[in-house]
């Protein structure tokens, strides 16, 4: 992590957490793609709604909704794969009582057609994780 930016609101708050990946590969003598790619950032964008009622469909302590911000390549890679649709989605609800739940979610691609030529397909990703109060229960729902 190499920069952490919370503004706090009455009604919503936002935090921009920023990741550093792959820092000192550029710095490898032989690496497998080229430099000017790293280091890798990526940026987690959370819009944090406060309760009791954090959106319209939500009554708990908060409701977060993060999206993923990269740039350069990166980000046209990721257009020419999923278009206009947004790659990754995180959702986070906290209940009163300690419950919640998470949300991770990307949608599927059908042979998007890349710069070199070559095809990419994906069937997608949706994960839900249901928790309780100190994690006496805990459930992982995959569709």
């Amino acid at each position: 992590m190499v920069q952490n930016t919370f503004r706090r609101g009455w009604f919503s708050s936002e935090q921009d957490l920023t990741l550093e990946l792959f820092g000192n590969l550029s710095a490898a003598p032989i690496a497998p793609v080229p430099p000017k790619l790293f280091p890798f950032q990526l940026i987690l964008h959370s819009v944090i709604r406060h309760g009791p009622v954090c959106g319209w469909t939500c009554v708990g302590v908060a409701h977060t909704e993060t999206h993923l911000v990269v740039s350069g390549e990166v980000q046209e890679f990721l257009k020419s794969v999923f278009g206009s649709v947004e790659p990754l989605h995180l959702e986070t609800r906290l209940g009163f009582f300690g419950g919640g739940s998470v949300t991770i979610s990307s949608p599927p691609v059908q042979d998007a057609a890349l710069k070199d030529g070559a095809h990419l397909s994906w069937g997608g990703l949706s994960l839900k994780d249901r928790f309780t109060a100190g994690y006496g229960s805990y459930a992982v729902i995959h569709r």
